[in-house]
């Protein structure tokens, strides 16, 4: 099992809902391997982040594919 995470650098609460959504819905349609999400509230413990992703996959190729559209 492959893991990547995404985190909300320089976003407002709304709009990182929108970039975890949007990532999953992509990672949905392009990536035969991906097996699913979670979102964590960090907030209570990081200074720099409110919410974290995790995108889980079975394959790499598709982690590679996921990282070079959603990680910045």
């Amino acid at each position: 099992m492959f893991e990547v995470y995404l985190n909300d650098s320089g976003m407002d609460y709304d709009e990182s809902e929108l970039y975890f959504h949007d990532a999953d819905h992509w990672a949905r349609a392009h990536c035969a391997s991906y097996v699913s999400h979670d979102v964590q509230d960090v907030s209570d413990v990081s200074y720099q982040y409110d919410n974290i992703a995790l995108y889980l996959f079975q394959e790499e190729q598709d982690v590679i594919l996921f990282r070079l559209k959603w990680v910045k």
